[in-house]
């Protein structure tokens, strides 16, 4: 499904540093069929000072093309959120994002995310370089992320999919 989602090829590595404990996944399989529809990967990075909470980072999120725009992302994006906020108390969650994919820019901010740095040529591949945005959500300590349903239409997602 990687292959599908993203653009950058990941190495074997990658994905054997899912199997840490310091990394979460979160697998979306279609009820019918148990096929894989979407994935979020995440992992929390500990950071130095006395007062300081750990830091998120989603390395992925995606959801495969045809079953796109049903708020399936969403639903993913908010669990990562709620995970690393709640449960691994999290002070901030970071991600980076391909410049030129609108659709998923306008999601993370819609979910509290902002801008944190453009980078020019961050990525290469398909023979070319890349601009990537840095984004950050800022969660106060403790608490809720204020990640509850705000109303999307993320209904369809429950009737046709298994969250893992």
């Amino acid at each position: 499904l990687h292959d599908v989602l993203f653009p950058v090829k990941y190495s074997e590595s990658f994905f054997n540093s899912l199997l840490r404990e310091e990394v979460m996944t979160i697998l979306a399989l279609d009820s019918k069929d148990h096929t894989l529809v979407g994935v979020s990967t995440a992992r929390v990075e500990e950071v130095d000072g006395c007062y300081s909470r750990p830091e998120g980072y989603i390395s992925t999120l995606g959801v495969k093309p045809g079953r796109r725009r049903g708020g399936l992302g969403s639903f993913l994006l908010r669990r990562t959120v709620e995970i690393l906020d709640e449960e691994r108390r999290c002070g901030a969650i970071k991600l980076h994002v391909k410049a030129d994919n609108i659709a998923a820019i306008n999601m993370y901010y819609k979910c509290g995310f902002e801008l944190s740095e453009h980078l020019v040529n961050h990525y290469y591949f398909d023979g070319k370089r890349h601009d990537a945005l840095h984004l950050v959500r800022y969660i106060p300590g403790g608490g809720l992320a204020g990640t509850s349903n705000d109303g999307d239409d993320d209904d369809d997602r429950s009737k046709s999919c298994v969250i893992l």
